[in-house]
């Protein structure tokens, strides 16, 4: 799928979705101009989040802008997965995506909105599966399943 396809996008014939990194509240519009909603999947699909990938299927995920004073500012973003529960932070070991600052805005704003905080290190692969149950992940175990 990619911006060739139009918006006829027959969502329940996949298998496998694998939405990859990017600028996530673009990506976001795409997915929602293209029809995408969990809903419409295969109960047994396989979706797969890389970074802005994750967060959009979160229930939360940050925004970030610069207010007047040249200071970055998070803000909270719905994202397309309610049910996980799950506030998502990427890459948390590289403090360009990940400041000290954001973890603890995450921290902060996790509590508030009674969130789970997903905290993941650059590469590193988490399941979360129809329950909003976060284990660990291994392509191989969920292909040859």
């Amino acid at each position: 799928v990619d911006t060739n396809c139009g918006k006829d996008v027959d969502w329940g014939s996949f298998d496998l979705i694998v939405i990859p990194g990017g600028e996530t509240e673009v990506l976001q519009q795409c997915l929602i101009d293209w029809g995408f909603s969990l809903s419409k999947l295969k109960q047994e699909v396989i979706v797969i989040g890389d970074s802005a990938g994750a967060y959009v299927l979160s229930k939360f995920y940050f925004g970030k802008k610069q207010n007047i004073n040249g200071q970055t500012e998070y803000y909270l973003i719905e994202g397309l997965n309610p049910k996980s529960n799950l506030l998502t932070i990427a890459h948390i070991d590289n403090q360009k995506h990940a400041t000290p600052e954001k973890l603890v805005e995450a921290q902060k704003v996790a509590s508030d909105v009674q969130a789970t905080l997903l905290l993941l290190k650059e590469n590193e692969a988490k399941m979360v599966e129809n329950n909003g149950i976060v284990r660990n992940f291994s392509i191989e175990e969920v292909l040859n399943s």
